[in-house]
């Protein structure tokens, strides 16, 4: 009797398992959905997963963020007192290029070449 316990409640403990997993899976792509339209980021660094917040930080910033764009970080406790830091972003292009220049800097450039193009040498 407690073998046909012990393996119904393992079976349910599967599919309960299966089903969170699901779910999960299903706020990760609406999160991604969500970022694509938005173009802003957020997620939540906790210091109760993570003891040395500072470098997850780091990390995911450096995974997730554009680095030419500004950000926002805010400190909260959870409700175990434990500390955890929210960060907002501007995604990071899919192209992988985050050290892309600026539209301001593209135009100088192009002023640039322009102005060197109309430089003639008169004798």
């Amino acid at each position: 009797m407690s073998l046909r316990i012990l393996i119904i409640s393992l079976l349910s403990l599967i599919v309960w398992t299966g089903c969170s997993s699901s779910k999960i899976k299903e706020r990760k792509e609406q999160r991604d959905r969500i970022v694509q339209t938005s173009k802003m980021y957020c997620e939540f660094i906790n210091g109760e997963q993570y003891p040395d917040m500072d470098v997850a930080l780091n990390l995911e910033m450096a995974k997730k963020c554009d680095s030419e764009r500004p950000f926002s970080l805010t400190n909260y406790k959870t409700p175990t007192e434990n500390p955890g830091i929210l960060f907002c972003c501007s995604p990071a292009s899919r192209s992988g290029s985050v050290d892309r220049p600026r539209k301001k800097e593209r135009e100088e450039k192009k002023e640039d070449k322009k102005d060197d193009k109309s430089d003639e040498i008169i004798e």
